[in-house]
């Protein structure tokens, strides 16, 4: 993830180099990869440190933005370890970027909803274009399934309703080798049965 990007980072210079450097150079990376749109990195001050608009460098964070990222760092646990902010086109992710679970910058994301939305109306259609396929398959397997299990039920209500009327030479013609053959050839084996059993 980014979050874990930029914590990597920060471990590979905290002791030897310069992270807001490394930062910087880590996020068109990042948004080559499509991890994140915007992105920001603040100190715990509140000073943007590196940010996919060089411009941002040097500046404060927006008093709602400074806000979020230090509530996101206040409240940081490896299990809340984002917060997140939902605007009508956009949605804020505020990551404290951490080591040893102590928060030494916070990385703001922002992500457009149009891309999402657009995201979602083509995960949309290709779960529609695999719902169709998946119809067109197993329709045609269930339809031959269930004939391949009612015509042989079919022939044994046929040949019984025959034996019921007094035709005991009817044999049910046997085609399979499951359960369905066999009950056949145990119904076969009954009408030879009762043939020689009429005959004595």
């Amino acid at each position: 993830s980014a979050k874990g990007a930029f914590e990597r980072t920060l471990l590979f210079t905290i002791r030897a180099g310069n992270p807001p450097e490394a930062f910087q150079k880590l996020i068109p990376i990042l948004q080559e990869g499509q991890l994140a749109e915007e992105v920001a990195v603040a100190d715990l001050e509140g000073t943007v440190v590196a940010a996919a608009q060089p411009s941002l460098k040097g500046t404060l964070l927006p008093a709602e933005q400074a806000k979020n990222a230090d509530y996101a760092r206040k409240t940081y646990s490896p299990k809340i370890w984002f917060y997140p902010r939902v605007d009508p086109e956009q949605i804020w992710f505020y990551a404290p970027i951490a080591v040893d679970d102590v928060p030494q910058y916070v990385a703001v994301f922002r992500y457009s909803l149009g891309n999402m939305r657009q995201a979602i109306q083509q995960v949309s259609k290709l779960c529609i274009v695999v719902a169709v396929v998946v119809i067109l398959v197993v329709v045609p397997l269930c339809i031959l399934l269930i004939r391949s299990i009612l015509g042989p039920i079919q022939n044994l209500n046929r040949a019984t309703q025959d034996i019921t009327a007094g035709n005991l030479s009817q044999q049910v013609e046997v085609t399979t080798d499951d359960e369905l053959g066999e009950l056949a050839e145990t119904f076969n084996d009954m009408a030879q049965a009762l043939v020689a059993m009429k005959a004595r």
